[in-house]
């Protein structure tokens, strides 16, 4: 619970099983920070084909974790913040930092929410996917739309 580190945290309190959680008090920079101590997270990720084994083998960044929820498919429209996007920015191509040590944002974007399939598509480093045309971001009103054909990235 600890790595959730978002205001909305204050949400699910009003439900009895969750009741325990205690509202995010500090400044937010993801829904989610993980810092991959162990390396797991990085080898899932390699493993499923979202981060370049190359680039990515032996490294334990933290992971800035944005998650985004629409009630249809992938194709539909969903928002950042000019915070998120400027975050987005800053974070971009973090395997090269030198040392290991470095982080990483994340767009993980779960869709069909009112529908029996569920799913999701994470979207790693989403200003290099802006940069190559797999996202496409409206300044202003910061809607961000996938691009057909792309799973995931």
């Amino acid at each position: 619970m600890d790595n959730w580190q978002s205001t909305m945290r204050k949400h699910v309190a009003v439900h009895p099983e969750y009741s325990y959680v205690t509202p995010w008090e500090g400044q937010e920079t993801a829904d989610i920070v993980y810092d991959d101590r162990s390396g797991v997270l990085t080898k899932i990720l390699i493993e499923k084909g979202y981060l370049e084994r190359t680039k990515w083998i032996g490294k334990k960044p933290q992971y800035l974790i944005e998650v985004k929820t629409t009630p249809g498919d992938a194709s539909r429209p969903f928002f950042v913040s000019k915070y998120q996007y400027n975050r987005m920015r800053s974070y971009t191509d973090a395997s090269t930092s030198p040392g290991g040590t470095c982080t990483v944002y994340m767009l993980l974007r779960v869709f069909n929410l009112t529908a029996s399939d569920i799913d999701f598509n994470v979207y790693m480093d989403p200003y290099a996917l802006q940069q190559d045309g797999t996202l496409v971001f409206t300044e202003h009103t910061w809607q961000v739309v996938p691009v057909q054909g792309n799973r995931a990235a």
